[in-house]
Parts: C-alpha cells; sequence; structure tokens
C-alpha cells in the first residue's frame, strides 16, 4: 500500500501534464511558470504555486494533432473527440484573417499557425497583402476601427468580395482580456482579431452609395465647424482683450465655412430624388428641420428597416438592464451613434415645445416624478420611433396617427 507521500507526487506528475478541454477552447498547464488560474486549479488545485497558469491564447483545433494522448486520458477527456480529420475540422471552422491596422502599416494575421506578415498601409501594400491571402480563401477580414486609417483597406476587401468586419476597439479590447492576453503588439493584436473572427462570426459592414457617403461626409464637417464655433464662443466670454480682435476673425471665418458646407449639403441633398423623398418625409415632423433630416438620413440609413428596439439600441438610446439576482438597478443608456443622438436631442429640444406629443409625453412622464433628463431621453426614443414608423411606411407625420402610438 502507498504512503501518502507517493500519492501526492502521483497527483503532481499528473497535473502537470493535464489537459483541460472544453469545446473549442484548450488550456495547458505547464509547470514552473507562477500560479494556476481558472480551470487549472479545478484540476492542480491540490499542487500549489508550483503550477503554471493557462497560456493566454488558447491552442487552436490545429494543434490538437499534436497533444499528447496520455495527458489527455489523464484528465479523462475523450481522446475522439480531438481527433477529427484535418478536412473536417476545416470545414468547421470559418477562416477569418485578423489585421492590426496602424497609421504606417498593416499587420495580418491569418491564424491555421501561419506567421502573421507586415505589410505597408499604402495602395500598393493593401493589393499585395491581398494577393497573398487569396490562395488561403478567407471567409472574413477583422479589423478595428482606427479613425480613418481602416477606409483603404475595408473599401479594397469589398471590392474583392470579401466581408470585411469593421469592430469597435472596445469589444476587441474585452475579448482580449476574457483570453487572459494581457500582452500588446501588433502580431498578438492581429492574433486576437483572427480568434475574435474564427469564434463570434461577425456580421461584415455594407457601404453606402457615393450620394450617402458625400452627405454624410458633409454633415460631418459641418458638426466639426459648429463645434469649433461653439468652441470659439466659448473662450470670447473669458474676456481676453488681446485675443478678442482674433477670436472675432475666427468666429467669422468659421461662420461663412459653415455656410458654405450648409449649401453644399442642400446641392447634394438636391441631386438624388431619393434622398430629396426622405429628407423631406422626415421634415414633416414638428421640430425635424431638415439639418436634423438630413443628419438622420446620411447617419442612420437603417431607418425604416430596422425594428423599434433595434433602431435605438443602434443610437444609444434604449435603457439597459442592470439586474442580477435581487439587485435591480437603475437603467441606463449606453454606447450607439453620437451623431444621430446629438440630431435627435436638439430635435427633442425644439419638439418639446412645438410638437404637442412629444409634449405631452413629457408633461406626462414630469408628473409620474421622472428627473427631467430621464424624461428627455424617453422622448428621444419616442421620437426615433415614430421617425422610423415614417420611414417604413413612407407616410408623412400626422398628429392624430402621433397620438394613437404613445
Amino acid at each position: 500500500m502507498r504512503d501518502a507521500s507517493d500519492v501526492d507526487k502521483s497527483e503532481e506528475h499528473r497535473a502537470q501534464g493535464a489537459l483541460v478541454c472544453s469545446h473549442r477552447r484548450t488550456v495547458v498547464v505547464r509547470a514552473g511558470c507562477g500560479r494556476p488560474s481558472g480551470s487549472a486549479l479545478s484540476v492542480a488545485g491540490r499542487v500549489g504555486a508550483r503550477l503554471a497558469a493557462p497560456v493566454a491564447l488558447a491552442p487552436s483545433p490545429d494543434s490538437w494533432p499534436h497533444l499528447k494522448c496520455e495527458s489527455i486520458a489523464s484528465v479523462g477527456c475523450d481522446e475522439s473527440a480531438l481527433t477529427m480529420s484535418q478536412s473536417t475540422r476545416e470545414n468547421a471552422m470559418s477562416h477569418a484573417v485578423g489585421i492590426d491596422i496602424s497609421q504606417r502599416t498593416l499587420e495580418v494575421c491569418p491564424g491555421h499557425q501561419v506567421p502573421s506578415r507586415t505589410f505597408a498601409n499604402t495602395a500598393v501594400g493593401i493589393a499585395a497583402a491581398l494577393t497573398w491571402l487569396h490562395p488561403m480563401e478567407p471567409s472574413r477580414i477583422v479589423f478595428e476601427a482606427s479613425g480613418g486609417y481602416e477606409a483603404p483597406l475595408m473599401h479594397a476587401v469589398i471590392a474583392k468580395g470579401w466581408p470585411a468586419c469593421r469592430i469597435n476597439a472596445q469589444r476587441i479590447h474585452h475579448f482580449a482580456k476574457a483570453l487572459g492576453q494581457h500582452a500588446k503588439t501588433d502580431p498578438v493584436d492581429a492574433a486576437v482579431l483572427q480568434r475574435f473572427g474564427d469564434l463570434i462570426e461577425p456580421a461584415g459592414c455594407v457601404l453606402p452609395d457615393l450620394a450617402h457617403a458625400k452627405l454624410l461626409s458633409l454633415v460631418k464637417r459641418r458638426t466639426q465647424l459648429v463645434a469649433m464655433q461653439t468652441g470659439e464662443i466659448n473662450r470670447h466670454h473669458q474676456g481676453d482683450a488681446a485675443l478678442a480682435a482674433s477670436q472675432d476673425r475666427m468666429r467669422k471665418a468659421i461662420k461663412r465655412e459653415i455656410t458654405h458646407i450648409e449649401k453644399d449639403i442642400a446641392r447634394c441633398i438636391g441631386h438624388n430624388d431619393a434622398i430629396t423623398k426622405q429628407v423631406k418625409l422626415l421634415s414633416t415632423v414638428p421640430g425635424v428641420a431638415t439639418v436634423v433630416a438630413s443628419t438622420l438620413e446620411a447617419s442612420l440609413p437603417e431607418l425604416g428597416h430596422y425594428s423599434n428596439r433595434a433602431i435605438s439600441a443602434m443610437v444609444g438610446i434604449a435603457p439597459m438592464a442592470d439586474d442580477s439576482g435581487r439587485h435591480h438597478g437603475q437603467r441606463h443608456i449606453t454606447g450607439g451613434r453620437a451623431l444621430p443622438r446629438t440630431a435627435l436631442y436638439h430635435a427633442t429640444l425644439s419638439g418639446l415645445r412645438f410638437n404637442p406629443v412629444l409634449k405631452a409625453l413629457y408633461a406626462r412622464l414630469k408628473a409620474k416624478g421622472k428627473p427631467s433628463k430621464v424624461a428627455m431621453t424617453a422622448c428621444m426614443r419616442h421620437l426615433l420611433c415614430m421617425i422610423n414608423a415614417m420611414a417604413r411606411d413612407q407616410t408623412p407625420w400626422n398628429t392624430r396617427s402621433a397620438h394613437a402610438q404613445t
């Protein structure tokens, strides 16, 4: 009969070679690298701090044939589940490619144990990267929104016929944390993006037509100029006499430029019949003028094609739950597109004076004791839902039907 020390040694040897297998992830526990964490603790918790934490990026299914069968058997995993043929694995996986984008370079990670490569973020570099990827037949190209540096790549990928998945950088950041990946380099970021594409399989982007793309650029430029004008007005209130003349010249120049941009917006709307029809339709809502209508048409082309809940979440004015067990937290809005949300805020401010539906809704919510900002946000959401219904049915504003929806 073995004594306790022999039992402890055998358990330690078993845990040092253990593999923890869970669905599409495989966690490897190695000796001499630190403390165990996560699911490794359930296998080797009694061995102590001599065992390592799991590797940050778990091996992909491509590495399964190289794993030792005796290590798998030591934790009771079914070896047959890991011995699928190469063709079956390739058919099951999505073959996503992750690309980390910077101002000058593209770090391309195709996965499947193929080393990443660096290309220049130029037309020639993008063409070379897509040529290199062509024999691999990727199912999607995944990259982060990078302040516009991703635009040439996105257009080239879509022109080639591949899904281009532009992902919010915050989602990738949280995904890397979930993988336990704390290092940050261009190759590591590209590998995380590739893993995200394989596991999440995000949908591809849809580019707007040229008319809507031009209108969106003009609307964004007008928003920038208005922000600059507001900054100059605020600085003028500080009362510095030495800078008053310069600030006055700057305000006049910005005002002239805003006037030019608004004329360009009007011409862009007038040259496209579909945009003209939609802007006129939205302008029938009390409180919504041409500026707000053109902003919504440019920055929210999904109007009329999504449900009220989906369009509200897209704009970022849907209340998000915060419940857990007995805890029922206060709902808050989060995320969404800032440009249409700002336009809706200004339209609602005007609508509280001139739109009878919004005025009645705001008064009813205030009578119930709701805070002003909560009532305001509810009115914004209600206004968006009414506009969404109008765009869906292609019917102008009608106060009676709008009252029936409240």
